[in-house]
């Protein structure tokens, strides 16, 4: 079964995509007057969802992100690459033996002007328990493995 990943570039076939990009891009977020990088919201969302992470499962902040079906690409793009700069691969996972988790996209959404804490801390706990949230925002998979990438799709 084919599985996708987005990457900022084209990347040929046998590439190797390490876990943790996502975790080295939270850890460089500076608050700045003049040169702020990052979303502190983000920041905090992905602290919460670390600390209800069961310790048997892959970090967001070291894992791959996977998306496991041509819909959850079409859920996904829209939200994080409406300009579609980045490239879609077709990928394996080269560990399979190594954690994993599906989890809804729906539960680490955001919304403006809401109380942030607590529904968060509950969206948390729903994603990492499997709850399969709104099937219709899609899912994502996340492993600790590298991924190799079949081919690039655009």
């Amino acid at each position: 079964m084919p599985l996708y990943h987005l990457a900022q570039l084209r990347l040929g076939p046998g590439s190797i995509i390490e876990p943790g990009n996502f975790g080295r891009l939270l850890g460089r977020y500076m608050p700045s007057a003049q040169r702020a990088f990052g979303n502190a919201w983000m920041l905090c969302r992905e602290l919460i969802f670390e600390q209800a992470r069961p310790p048997e499962l892959p970090s967001r902040f070291s894992c791959c992100f996977v998306l496991p079906a041509l819909d959850d690409v079409n859920c996904f793009r829209p939200t994080a690459d409406p300009n579609f700069q980045q490239v879609l691969h077709e990928v394996a996972i080269v560990d399979e033996s190594l954690p994993q988790h599906r989890g809804a996209r729906s539960l680490i959404a955001m919304q403006d002007d809401v109380v942030f804490l607590g529904p968060m801390q509950a969206k948390a706990a729903k994603y990492w328990s499997g709850d399969p949230g709104e099937p219709d925002q899609g899912y994502e998979l996340l492993t600790s493995s590298s991924l190799r990438v079949i081919k690039p799709l655009e």
